[in-house]
């Protein structure tokens, strides 16, 4: 039988941690020596802030639910509205401000942000005030690659002139395939060299799938739409806002609903840029004979439906 509960995350946390200013609901864990693809969501009161700092360790994936924030990268600003994401890599400067009551999603790797989370709070719990808890967050800082920066006077720019910034419906690649739109969302430049995140735009009815050849596990989001999710000869619904979950060598299938659906894959780690350029250069070029499976095999892509 399939455990649903711990495949399609809706609300049930499996942690929650609260600060002064912001709540959070942790859905997975980090997974494997690598940290990857721990996933929270974060509740901030308006005008609520984080400081402008530099982190040695790890990779972010933020992405705004609802409201309203400003991100400051390199001294530069920019306004985010819902659907919107950054990409915070490693010694990154970087900070919020969120101009109204907001939510986003974090997707991280490389570093276990509960833990460090759940280590804050309890020295605020512990040392409500005073030098002590200055000393023991500076530490915790410290321990952790953290370092605080002075708040820059920042330059106001469109988001389109921050490449770590991802607007909704945009890409920094584009391939319109069979009844699917693919938009490259994070780089693999941007995660180390790990993987990509991509937004599958899928039609009505479309389905990808994945033989359970992958590895690593497959984390989803449901951005717009609906679809259908089907593994182990069950099926079940997913809506807009939805994590999936796909354990390692889990083979699964989903299908966009009737109004059609756009799916995050927010950490993909074949090589799906490379292979979309090759299968888009081939079909330019029948006479090559290249074939979609053995691209597919080359850059380790489980996921069937994209040609």
């Amino acid at each position: 039988m399939v455990k649903w509960e711990e495949i399609v995350l809706r609300g049930a946390a499996l942690e929650r941690l609260a600060g002064e200013h912001w709540k959070m609901a942790v859905y997975t864990r980090p997974f494997g020596r690598d940290l990857i693809c721990e996933a929270a969501d974060v509740e901030f009161a308006q005008d609520a802030q984080i400081p402008y700092h530099t982190r040695q360790h790890g990779y972010e994936t933020v992405l705004l639910l609802s409201g309203c924030a400003e991100v400051t990268l390199y001294g530069k600003c920019c306004t985010l509205e819902p659907g919107d994401l950054v990409e915070i890599e490693s010694f990154m400067p970087c900070g919020f401000h969120f101009l109204k009551d907001s939510v986003v999603r974090v997707i991280a790797h490389g570093v276990d942000m509960a833990r460090i989370c759940r280590e804050g709070v309890r020295i605020h719990e512990a040392y409500p005030a005073g030098e002590q808890r200055a000393a023991l967050l500076n530490e915790l800082y410290q321990a952790e690659g953290i370092r605080l920066l002075v708040e820059p006077v920042a330059e106001r720019v469109e988001k389109t002139a921050l490449p770590e910034v991802s607007a909704k419906g945009s890409g920094q690649e584009i391939f319109p395939l069979h009844g699917v739109t693919c938009r490259l969302r994070v780089g693999r430049w941007q995660i180390g060299g790990k993987a990509e995140a991509w937004e599958y735009g899928m039609d009505a009815g479309k389905t990808l799938s994945c033989p359970g050849t992958a590895p690593g596990p497959s984390l989803f989001m449901v951005c717009d739409g609906s679809a259908e999710v089907e593994t182990g000869g069950e099926k079940r619904s997913v809506k807009s806002g939805d994590l999936l979950w796909l354990a390692p060598y889990q083979a699964f299938s989903l299908t966009a609903g009737d109004a059609g659906a756009a799916l995050l894959d927010c950490h993909c780690s074949a090589t799906l840029l490379r292979y979309l350029e090759e299968w888009e250069a081939a079909q330019a070029a029948p006479e090559s004979g290249v074939r979609q499976a053995d691209l597919a095999a080359q850059n380790r892509s489980p996921l069937q439906g994209l040609e």
